[in-house]
């Protein structure tokens, strides 16, 4: 496979106005190029983005750093939306030719013999269903090198503080937990200011929850072929209502999300 030439373009990140936006072009791939410095580094490598949304955090990758190929893959969200925002947020005139973007079905690759020193995904996996887990980072095995790297970030999770991933509209730590979900989903409606479009974004984001616990996560890390090299938590340190410690445990309620460096085994688990 002939692998593409890295034609460097003008872009300038200090246009961006959308805060959304600079997160995913910006701290993203820096968080990321941080986190792989002292773990070969990015310089040459091959890069999958799983589940890339509309490839911002891809497109930074490309353009800051010295990548052979950023490949981005997403079942819901349109790719193809990267090249106009880019164009409004950073000046961007075309997409770098070492980056391509990617809507797929799911349980499907761009390209099935493709192999990547690099995959990550970033606010995805509390929203895979259940049943896909397993699958989908099994997938990913398959496409990493021996010794490739995954980092999976996963924030926040279902039974943290704002766990629902609706805080902006229904204010309230834990509050999904402590409702009944007829009452819930009444706020979801008056946060959405009776907008019924709206509303019913808002339900469907819900849906998609899958109370994944980090407990649970680092099980399927290791069931499906992967060491943890380093992990980092967030934990919430608020006063947790007296009910929910009568039906949770308290680190389950506090453990606000994780973010995780893990490398491929030779051999996963059949």
């Amino acid at each position: 496979m002939t692998l593409p030439k890295v034609i460097p373009q003008k872009w300038s990140a200090d246009m961006i106005s959308n805060e959304v936006y600079r997160a995913g072009f910006v701290t993203v791939p820096a968080t990321i190029q941080h986190w792989m410095s002292s773990h070969g580094g990015l310089e040459g490598k091959q890069v999958l983005d799983f589940g890339c949304g509309y490839g911002t955090s891809a497109l930074g990758l490309a353009l800051r750093n010295s990548l052979t190929r950023v490949v981005g893959m997403d079942i819901v969200s349109d790719p193809l939306r990267c090249e106009s925002l880019a164009r409004e947020q950073i000046g961007l005139d075309e997409l770098p030719n070492n980056l391509s973007l990617h809507h797929v079905r799911v349980g499907t690759m761009p390209d099935a013999a493709a192999r990547f020193d690099l995959a990550y995904a970033w606010s995805v996996f509390e929203h895979v269903n259940h049943e896909l887990l397993v699958p989908a980072l099994r997938q990913i095995h398959d496409v990493l090198r021996p010794g490739g790297k995954i980092i999976i970030q996963m924030n926040p999770l279902f039974y943290s503080a704002t766990g629902s991933h609706l805080d902006p509209w229904i204010p309230g730590p834990w509050a999904h937990l402590i409702d009944q979900d007829s009452t819930y989903r009444e706020k979801m409606l008056k946060g959405a200011k009776s907008d019924q479009s709206l509303y019913e974004a808002l339900v469907r984001l819900y849906g998609t929850l899958n109370r994944l616990t980090v407990k649970d996560f680092r099980l399927l890390l290791d069931q499906t072929g992967f060491s943890v090299i380093l992990d980092k938590y967030h934990i919430d340190h608020r006063e947790i209502p007296a009910p929910l410690l009568n039906v949770y445990h308290e680190n389950v309620l506090r453990e606000q999300g994780i973010a995780v460096l893990a490398e491929r085994r030779i051999d996963r688990p059949k």
